[in-house]
């Protein structure tokens, strides 16, 4: 768990979102984003703190760091930046990039001392869709190699059978909690709500909306 938490510590996210996300990224604590049904206020998460990763690590039995890997796709910037930020706090860290054969791989089969960012799901976009993060479970059939524990499990089936849609956001921030503030399980770095172009003579184009409103076109209009 330190080790995670020491890790994690170590990513600068606001520089992460400056460089590669041109203003348009948003540094996240959470799955859900300020804003998102399931945001929740309860959620401390990990702000970038190089002097308490450092310490983290030497708790942990650590205090020269180690060895590990960065398995990734080719996206430009995100391994070398998370290379940088391991060495920092006396991590010494591979880059192996992989097609996305490896990368599905790698997700269903998983790997050994290493670590990934990954594209990952939160709650879903309505209240009553299936929850994201699901895919972090135990039965998933992804990311084997992760810390697992029941109670998150638990969390996820419940979420499964539950009807209720404001039973089943309740469930969603409690999950997220206990992902992110007990386990460390996975941390989310961002949130890429996607860019589009629009003309200004179209107006009320939701389409793929950030605040997870339905997209409805029937009440976009255009200006003559």
């Amino acid at each position: 768990l330190k080790v995670r938490q020491a890790v994690t510590y170590a990513v600068d996210k606001k520089s992460l979102v400056d460089g590669l996300g041109f203003g348009y990224w948003v540094p996240v604590n959470q799955f859900a984003y300020p804003g998102n049904y399931a945001y929740s206020k309860d959620i401390t998460g990990y702000n970038f703190d190089v002097a308490k990763a450092k310490q983290m690590l030497s708790d942990a039995g650590f205090p020269n760091g180690f060895k590990t890997t960065i398995y990734g796709s080719g996206t430009t910037g995100y391994n070398e930046l998370l290379q940088g930020w391991l060495k920092d706090i006396g991590i010494t860290a591979d880059i192996s990039l992989g097609t996305m054969a490896n990368v599905a791989q790698w997700q269903q089969k998983g790997f050994t001392n290493g670590l990934q960012i990954t594209p990952a799901g939160g709650p879903m976009q309505f209240p009553d869709n299936r929850i994201g993060m699901s895919i972090f479970g135990s039965t998933s059939g992804s990311y084997p190699q992760i810390f697992h524990s029941p109670d998150i499990d638990a969390l996820i089936a419940q979420a499964d059978k539950e009807m209720d849609s404001a039973k089943k956001t309740e469930i969603n921030k409690q999950l997220d909690k206990l992902m992110i503030d007990t386990y460390c399980v996975a941390v989310p770095i961002y949130l890429n709500p996607g860019t589009q172009a629009i003309s200004p003579n179209v107006g009320y184009w939701n389409f793929q909306a950030p605040s997870g409103e339905k997209f409805a076109p029937q009440d976009a209009w255009l200006k003559k």
